[in-house]
């Protein structure tokens, strides 16, 4: 039995949303905008082996300096996938089934549509692709020119303008790639996978940098201990009595907090820092924010013992942050 089967019909509806959201997408490029849900998701899967976890926020961070390009090729190849995907379906229908092409419309003649035809028509006849000149009488020869011609159109109209976006964002992300071997984080991750032999020697105390003494404000401080709790009045007694604590400092409304109220108060922020907390791209992350944010001086004083505690000197004398000693 012959099927019936509107020709303009199924090519809106193969085409239509594809062209719209790629001209969308172009005209896009010049407002680049983020993308918190992709991160929100992205955050979630961060590992929680240590070495993992660094070489996680290394790509994550390098993703939001390309999100742009790596959204886009994340969202062409899905629709690389979807157009091939019917184009192998109407291979598989047209060569399986008899289809016979109709052209009804309320507002449209026969001649509209041929003119239509022949429009759509004009790249695939540079390719040399026949198009019939008459959509009536519906012969066998004229219904299977207008398969080939439906099948064409799909590859020239959505595959190689998709394809076209994809390869410019995969140039464009491959070209803007780029890591800073001499951030704390990765040199703390390369540190991990080293198998080098090195002498005793390569590690001289002397070569150690520390952080400079930090001068503590004898005006309004905000104390603040960063991811972890610690004692009532566990700074130095020699910061003085005008003192504002605010506990632990984990979460994005903690940092805002923090940084609001020593900006306010025009206060100095006194932030405390177990050596036991691994200083990787998400702690520093979160330092940084503080550091950057607050208006009046950051200082800090390491609590109790750690493993850490010399990463912590490191990342310090990278930022020019004094430390408190007593």
């Amino acid at each position: 039995n012959t099927q019936l089967v509107s020709f303009f019909y199924v090519l809106i509806g193969l085409l239509g949303w594809h062209s719209l959201t790629l001209i969308f997408w172009i005209f896009g490029l010049k407002n680049q905008t983020s993308y918190p849900v992709i991160y929100m998701f992205l955050d979630k899967l961060s590992p929680k082996n240590i070495v993992e976890k660094n070489a996680f926020e290394i790509y994550l961070d390098e993703f939001k300096r390309n999100d742009t390009w790596r959204v886009g090729l994340i969202i062409h190849r899905a629709w690389l996938f979807g157009l091939l995907g019917s184009l192998l379906a109407l291979l598989l229908l047209f060569l399986f089934k008899n289809y016979a092409f109709v052209w009804q419309s309320t507002l449209l003649s026969d001649h509209h549509f041929e003119q239509i035809l022949s429009v759509f028509a004009t790249i695939p006849n540079l390719f040399g692709i026949a198009v019939p000149d008459k959509i009536y009488p519906l012969t066998a020869k004229i219904a299977s020119e207008l398969a080939i011609l439906m099948m064409v159109s799909v590859v020239i109209y959505g595959i190689i303008p998709r394809l076209s976006a994809y390869a410019y964002c995969f140039f464009k992300a491959k070209s803007t790639f780029s890591i800073d071997k001499n951030l704390f984080y990765y040199q703390n991750l390369l540190k991990q996978f080293n198998t080098q032999i090195v002498d005793a020697d390569d590690f001289m105390a002397d070569d150690i940098k520390i952080p400079t003494k930090a001068q503590v404000s004898t005006g309004i401080k905000v104390v603040g201990t960063l991811e972890h709790t610690a004692q009532d009045n566990w700074y130095w007694s020699g910061a003085g009595s005008h003192i504002k604590n605010i506990g632990m400092i984990d979460d994005q409304a903690d940092l805002d907090n923090a940084i609001h109220l020593a900006n306010t108060t025009k206060a100095q922020l006194y932030l405390g820092i177990s050596p036991k907390l691994l200083p990787d791209r998400g702690v520093l992350r979160k330092f940084d924010t503080l550091l950057h944010g607050v208006h009046y001086g950051l200082v800090v004083e390491f609590i109790g013992e750690g493993d850490h505690h010399q990463s912590w000197q490191q990342a310090l004398v990278a930022r020019g942050v004094p430390e408190v000693r007593h």
